[in-house]
């Protein structure tokens, strides 16, 4: 339920599913909805723009790789 209380939660897993799958661009695609419909929930935020970062990675699209890790720098300092 993407409304509910879990929101972000549940968007998240949503992506999780789909990279597994190797679907990227919907992985990547509900990632940066984590961290736009839910910029306070810290717990996905961070991991999202790193996978955004590893989807976009996959889709050998560089540029954008670098812009989510660079924005995962900045948001979550001491991430690895």
């Amino acid at each position: 339920d993407s409304a509910g209380v879990f929101g972000a939660r549940a968007v998240y897993q949503m992506g999780e599913s789909r990279y597994a799958q190797g679907n990227w661009d919907e992985a990547r695609t509900l990632f940066q909805r984590v961290v736009r419909d839910y910029p306070n929930a810290d717990a996905q935020v961070c991991p999202s723009w790193f996978k955004i970062g590893l989807a976009s990675e996959k889709l050998r699209q560089y540029p954008e790789r670098d812009s989510a890790w660079t924005r995962l720098q900045g948001r979550c300092p001491g991430s690895n």
